[in-house]
């Protein structure tokens, strides 16, 4: 049986949710260079791994839009009131068009899930 990878997550999704996706992807590896990335297609989704920490951060492409979940987002400092959600543990991050892509915000929230992860 073929992997799934990334790519086939995003096969049916519309150009600029596809953009959003690789705009993200590009700058999570960038941000974090030892993170690997894999396909979750249980979930739709493509999440990121730290070697030594695990699973910190999840994109999931939606018709119109694309989230960026944390996994331990309550932990995040977010002055910035970027972070979206009400559960025990999760947070995320709506995107909608390349603009709302804020690197300097985003990777603040990635260096400090990497930073909870040595400290679970």
């Amino acid at each position: 049986m073929k992997e799934i990878t990334p790519n086939d997550i995003l096969k049916d999704h519309t150009p600029n949710v596809k953009n959003l996706v690789k705009q993200l992807r590009k700058f999570i590896l960038n941000t974090i260079p030892e993170v690997y990335e894999k396909a979750l297609p249980g979930w739709h989704a493509i999440g990121f791994r730290h070697p030594e920490g695990g699973h910190f951060c999840a994109i999931f492409p939606f018709k119109d839009s694309v989230k960026l979940y944390f996994e331990y987002g309550v932990h995040l400092k977010d002055p910035h009131r970027v972070l979206e959600g009400n559960t025990k543990q999760v947070r995320y991050i709506t995107f909608k068009k390349i603009t709302d892509i804020q690197e300097i915000i985003l990777k603040s929230l990635v260096q400090q899930s990497i930073l909870h992860l040595s400290r679970k």
